[in-house]
């Protein structure tokens, strides 16, 4: 199949459109050194950056926390160790949440 014809189709028609009226910079084509190109935004809610905040703070966070085991091998040893199921079912509850809206 052959297409023929003086009007370009796609990108190239668009561009050259863009071109001829002028409008390169209000509808996200830029012009680089002679050459036009598009030109892509992304913008993220506020939402979105605090997510990204919070993982990278978790991401930063190390899984296994030394102190709190040696504290916990220590009580166990002696032991004082006392297990509070109401905090750990808040805990369980906590983490199950998180999990949800990560």
């Amino acid at each position: 199949m052959k297409i023929s014809g003086e009007k370009p189709v796609g990108l190239e028609a668009y561009l050259q459109k863009v071109d001829s009226k002028g409008e390169a910079g209000s509808k996200g084509v830029k012009k680089v050194s002679g050459e036009t190109t598009l030109e892509e935004n992304v913008q993220l809610s506020d939402k979105a950056k605090d997510i990204k905040k919070i993982k990278e703070i978790l991401e930063a966070t190390p899984d296994i926390r030394q102190e709190k085991i040696d504290q916990i091998k220590t009580a166990l040893d002696n032991g004082t160790y006392n297990v509070e199921g109401k905090k750990i079912a808040e805990k369980i509850i906590k983490e199950s949440l998180i999990d949800l809206v990560l």
